[in-house]
């Protein structure tokens, strides 16, 4: 008795790639440009807003920063003023982002990161933001980890 036969896979058409690839840019050009007339009244509020005072020497700066990468990609212009002006800067981050999981699973090559990924994820992640802070001149003792569970805080 012989096995029926297996159909084979059909091949892909050969527009598919590069229709893929336009949908994939078009949606990388949605996200990061803006829609005109959606941001006017969000840039007036910005504009609005008071001028914050210079810092001075001897003021004491903390930042708190929900994970480890926002207080450098968020704030470093700042951080830097505060440091060149000759005040003391603090960074306390409250989680060490080891909840992000689809971090996780590309660094730790697993589709369910779980205890030990997610660890390993949060000591790297908090490995780097010291090393970001060191770069910025906050020396080591002006930098803690409270370590909260990263989904007890708003994202």
């Amino acid at each position: 008795m012989t096995r029926p036969r297996r159909a084979l896979p059909r091949p892909m058409p050969r527009w598919s790639l590069p229709a893929t690839l336009l949908v994939l840019l078009g949606l990388a050009a949605w996200i990061n440009e803006p829609i005109p007339g959606v941001t006017g009244r969000e840039a007036r509020a910005v504009a609005a807003l008071p001028v914050a005072p210079a810092f001075r020497a001897g003021q004491r700066v903390l930042l708190l920063s929900p994970h480890p990468d926002d207080e450098t990609l968020c704030c470093a212009g700042m951080l830097t003023q505060a440091r060149a002006a000759g005040a003391q800067v603090f960074v306390t981050w409250i989680t060490a982002g080891d909840g992000f999981e689809f971090d996780a699973a590309l660094t730790e090559w697993t589709l369910h990161p779980q205890g030990r990924a997610l660890r390993a994820l949060g000591e790297r992640r908090v490995g780097e933001a010291r090393a970001a802070a060191v770069v910025l001149g906050i020396p080591l003792d002006h930098q803690v980890v409270l370590g909260y569970p990263a989904g007890a805080c708003a994202s």
